[in-house]
């Protein structure tokens, strides 16, 4: 039945494949001959490791089998988070216990989602049904997929001419800037599930057309646009700054740093009191999400 999981097959490839404690395959044996949504009890010695990992397991290899026609019903939503209440898979389970198997799921929808380089409705729905049957929290989740997204982000880059191999045109910041936006479904370049400690901030790239070849990078506590119209009324340059890219990042001050320094060895600083650089825009936002994982916690 399109939209619902052949949760018999599942329980009989896992019983022919798995070697679980008796618990697990207990439960999972009454899975199979009556469903899930009939199963009235949670399993017994589930926080036992081996039958955690085992039910770990399970759970991972039926959200594989939900999502080979890259989509999850409600129904599929449902009886999944049924089976984990069940089997006493808590969020962050599955990470921990099967983290390979989870990145490579995510990873492999990520990619389908992302194909056309932006998230319709429907694809942002999905991706959050992925997160919700996989029990991940949204950081969590960010952390997992942004190499995916990260791909994109310096495709698209490519696509609008921001790569620092022709002239930058306002116009192909700004084309630039609203495909970023359709991603901002799937990936928040606002700061993750509004968490603001106190170091938090954005790391932001700017150019200018009145300074060919010059970036600047630098961070703020404040939304990237009123520090582009500060910069830009402050120094007086014929033309305004232009944003490029920002990212949150939890301790920006240390971010911008580790950038500047990074930065400043390769002999790319214009100069050593300014925040201006030598540096295609494509590779200071690789070095920007670089910097971004290092001090993402």
């Amino acid at each position: 039945m399109a939209g619902s999981l052949d949760w018999a097959a599942t329980a009989s490839a896992f019983l022919e494949a798995d070697v679980a404690p008796e618990p697990v395959r207990n439960f999972v044996s009454v899975l199979k001959e009556r469903g899930p949504l009939e199963i009235d009890r949670a399993i017994t010695d589930g926080d036992d490791l081996d039958a955690k990992k085992a039910a770990a397991a399970f759970l991972v290899m039926a959200v594989r089998d939900a999502v080979q026609d890259h989509a999850l019903s409600e129904r599929e939503v449902r009886e999944l988070r049924h089976v984990a209440r069940a089997l006493r898979i808590e969020e962050g389970d599955l990470l921990e216990h099967r983290q390979d198997e989870v990145a490579a799921l995510l990873c492999q929808e990520l990619e389908r989602l992302l194909e056309d380089r932006a998230i319709d409705p429907s694809e942002a729905v999905h991706k959050v049904k992925l997160q919700e049957v996989l029990g991940l929290s949204y950081d969590e989740f960010l952390v997992l997929t942004a190499p995916e997204v990260d791909r994109v982000v310096l495709d698209l880059m490519y696509l609008f001419g921001v790569d620092g191999e022709t002239p930058l045109l306002r116009a192909d910041v700004a084309d630039f800037r609203r495909r970023l936006v359709a991603l901002d479904t799937v990936y928040d370049f606002g700061s993750p599930s509004g968490v603001r400690g106190p170091g938090s901030g954005y790391l932001y790239l700017l150019a200018n057309p009145a300074m060919p070849g010059l970036v600047k990078i630098g961070w703020t506590s404040r939304q990237p646009d009123e520090r582009v119209s500060e910069l830009t009324s402050a120094t007086g340059v014929p033309s305004p700054f232009i944003l490029v890219y920002d990212l949150f990042v939890q301790d920006a001050q240390q971010a911008e740093s580790w950038l500047h320094a990074r930065l400043s060895e390769r002999g790319l600083r214009a100069s050593e009191n300014r925040e201006f650089f030598t540096v295609s825009p494509s590779d200071a936002v690789e070095l920007m999400m670089e910097a971004r994982d290092m001090f993402r916690f």
